[in-house]
């Protein structure tokens, strides 16, 4: 007959044990790293879709902030009437974008020493601004020049836009507006 000895300090029992724990426990472990791996992949995908979001979010808030500024600037149309009798040449101006008020302008052009000029004020009319320059004796002027103009809103940004004056073959005066656009915060605290 067979007989089995069972004994517990039989070194034999005890290396089957430990081998059957030691497998176990490797095979959990394993479970374990693939276990948290996955949730760090999908942390990883949460994580890649908030910067996702995050970065449209700037875009966004950047594409507002535009069209605030754009809201802001003035919209500006001139339009000459020259005066012959008067020797005068009138530059109306008209802002168009009731949100941006102008509060005051200047002009500036090199032969300003040999003219009269004068300036009006600013007009509110139906909510666009009016206001204008007229140069006396225009004839003293070259046929082409170019006249600065420098705008101060409400919100004290400047703008700046160049007005072509040609004097053509008829004697009468045709200006060409410039784009309107902002000066930088270093030229504007030079002025």
């Amino acid at each position: 007959m067979f007989e089995f000895n069972f004994c517990f300090a039989s070194p034999i029992w005890l290396d089957y044990v430990q081998a059957i724990a030691a497998f176990v426990a490797v095979v959990g472990t394993i479970a374990s790293l693939y276990t948290l791996a996955a949730r760090d992949k999908e942390r990883e995908a949460q994580i890649a879709s908030l910067a996702s979001v995050a970065s449209s979010l700037d875009k966004i808030q950047m594409d507002h902030e535009n069209r605030l500024k754009m809201m802001k600037k003035p919209i500006l149309t001139a339009r000459s009437d020259f005066h012959n009798e008067k020797d005068s040449l009138h530059i109306n101006f008209i802002n168009h974008n009731v949100n941006c008020g102008i509060v005051d302008f200047e002009y500036k052009f090199h032969l300003y020493n040999e003219v009269q000029i004068l300036n009006s004020d600013i007009h509110e009319d139906g909510g666009k601004q009016n206001f204008r320059i007229a140069i006396g004796d225009v004839r003293k002027l070259s046929e082409r020049f170019t006249i600065r103009m420098l705008y101060r809103t409400e919100d004290d940004e400047t703008y700046m836009q160049d007005i072509l004056v040609v004097r053509e073959k008829s004697g009468e005066y045709a200006i060409s507006s410039g784009p309107v656009n902002k000066l930088p915060v270093a030229i504007q605290s030079e002025d």
